[in-house]
């Protein structure tokens, strides 16, 4: 017994310890987090890293819930310079007379399925372009909601999750708060308590007539406008949120902004048709979508000689891309857990 107790004390004597889990546990975790920085500098400050640096870069800029990754570790001018995008690039100026509102009463909403080299997708034709609004997260301000659940209270035949969302200060959900502010039923329903009035950004909205309004404008203006439904995006002359297509001309070239994510998109007809877009990516052979290629799949396959597609936007995407249609969610959503939590919705009314 006693060369037993004697073994023990020089094991202890000898100099090695037991560590508890929650030690090793933190001490992983440190060093995961460690390593996690040290590769995003090399990645972000490294000549070595130039593709990956452009890629990783743009895809932060184009979700509406992640550029502040970016923006720690790089200026706006060096995000410009790394994503190719021309900060002092013009908008063309929106010209809305050639589109004809001619649908009002139609109940008819055409789905169809979409295909491309890297995504795959569905397209909503609504007739009636007033019978689109913008629906916000009943919890704005403390947590975001599911497009699903936005559609479900609305009753709504169809939607798609709609503009920017940033977190509050507890950081509990990213989507708690809409960016800037909201507009529906003609009405400022959420506004940045430091947001002015007459401050402009890049705006998806629909006016009294059912008419799609895209590109930088304030909130006086959407009112003299008479804007009935609005949602913002980062504003379109620092990042290449822009619309895609204006009086019917394509906006994006086919160099620019070259990654690939999961797109959301709403676009209007000469008729007058609204066309709600979702296409997939980040998934097992398929990635998504360019900026481009969404433009080119409106030109080319959603657009036709005798009904034009006259405007033409971009939505939030990303994880955040989602379709729902008939009382399910019909995409596939590519955030880790399925559908993500949003701030607002463009909605169908029955």
């Amino acid at each position: 017994m006693k060369r037993g107790v004697t073994l023990k004390k020089e094991q202890v004597k000898s100099g090695k310890r037991r560590f508890s889990k929650p030690f090793i546990f933190t001490t992983i975790i440190l060093q995961i987090i460690l390593s996690a920085v040290i590769c995003l500098m090399l990645v972000l400050y490294s000549p070595f890293f130039n593709t990956i640096k452009k890629f990783a870069v743009s895809s932060l800029m184009e979700t509406g819930a992640h550029q502040y990754i970016a923006r720690i570790f790089l200026s706006q001018a060096q995000i410009n310079a790394i994503t190719g995008e021309d900060s002092g690039k013009p908008l063309a100026t929106q010209d809305t007379s050639d589109v004809k509102t001619q649908n009002a009463g139609d109940s008819d909403i055409d789905e169809y399925a979409v295909q491309g080299d890297q995504f795959s997708g569905y397209v909503l034709e609504v007739k009636d372009s007033q019978r689109v609004k913008v629906a916000m997260t009943q919890y704005a301000g403390k947590v975001g909601e599911f497009t699903s659940k936005m559609a479900e209270s609305e009753n709504a035949i169809a939607a798609i999750n709609g503009g920017g969302f940033q977190g509050g200060a507890n950081w509990s959900d990213s989507a708690q708060n809409p960016t800037n502010f909201v507009m529906h039923d003609g009405n400022v329903v959420w506004q940045d308590k430091n947001w002015p009035d007459d401050e402009k950004v890049n705006v998806i909205a629909i006016d009294n007539h059912g008419i799609l309004v895209v590109g930088d404008h304030s909130i006086n203006e959407l009112k003299s406008l008479n804007v009935m439904e609005a949602v913002t995006l980062p504003n379109s002359s620092e990042t290449d949120f822009k619309p895609l297509i204006i009086n019917g001309e394509p906006q994006f070239k086919k160099g620019d902004s070259t990654s690939r994510a999961p797109r959301t998109a709403i676009a209007q007809k000469k008729d007058g048709t609204i066309l709600l877009i979702a296409l997939d990516g980040r998934q097992v052979g398929q990635f998504g979508a360019t900026y481009y290629e969404l433009q080119q799949l409106i030109l080319d396959k959603l657009s036709t000689p005798d009904n034009p597609v006259e405007t033409a936007t971009i939505l939030d995407g990303g994880g955040s891309t989602t379709m729902y249609y008939n009382g399910k969610v019909i995409n596939h959503p590519s955030a880790a857990f399925g559908e993500r939590t949003v701030a607002t919705a463009f909605y169908v009314e029955q």
